[in-house]
């Protein structure tokens, strides 16, 4: 699977997931336009591919929603399979761009993250404005760099959350 990202010196103008095949050297696009793409995933067989998008906002906006698309071999192109309108999906949660999507290995159950929504970054202050403090203790179990350099892990933390695609997609 291929991303084109966005270039101004390109013809195509767009950017889009592409999906070449090795046997029949043949390319199938499977989404065009978009800001950001992720996690892009092929089940073992070749049939199904999966990924995560954000669309539809400005590049530059401070809440980035994704979608989970998915794909099928004889299909035109990718289809949204899940996003925060889908039914019973929990309200607060959102589809995570950090999360690893990976398929069953029969190709019937998708695996893919979700999180918890997080409040937009607050750009009232500039950043030379604003207070920053690191607050250490000698009974920390960790040094302090190390409390920082997991501090940016737990940010990107996912809660996995599992989905069954049906036969007919």
């Amino acid at each position: 699977m291929l991303e084109q990202t966005l270039n101004l010196k390109d013809t195509a103008k767009t950017s889009r997931i592409i999906l070449y095949h090795l046997l029949t050297k043949k390319t199938d696009t499977l989404l065009r336009g978009g800001n950001d793409f992720k996690s892009l995933a092929l089940s073992d067989d070749g049939s199904q591919a999966a990924f995560v998008a954000q669309r539809g906002a400005k590049a530059k906006e401070l809440t980035k929603y994704y979608t989970l698309w998915h794909f099928k071999q004889g299909m035109d192109s990718a289809r949204i399979l899940v996003d925060t309108l889908t039914p019973n999906f929990r309200s607060g949660e959102r589809i995570s761009e950090y999360g690893k999507i990976s398929f069953s290995r029969s190709g019937e159950r998708l695996e893919f993250a979700t999180g918890p929504a997080r409040p937009p970054k607050d750009t009232s202050l500039v950043d030379i404005d604003k207070v920053n403090v690191d607050i250490w203790n000698y009974k920390d179990d960790y040094l302090q760099p190390y409390q920082l350099q997991n501090q940016k892990k737990n940010v990107k933390e996912v809660i996995l959350r599992y989905t069954t695609l049906s036969k007919g997609e």
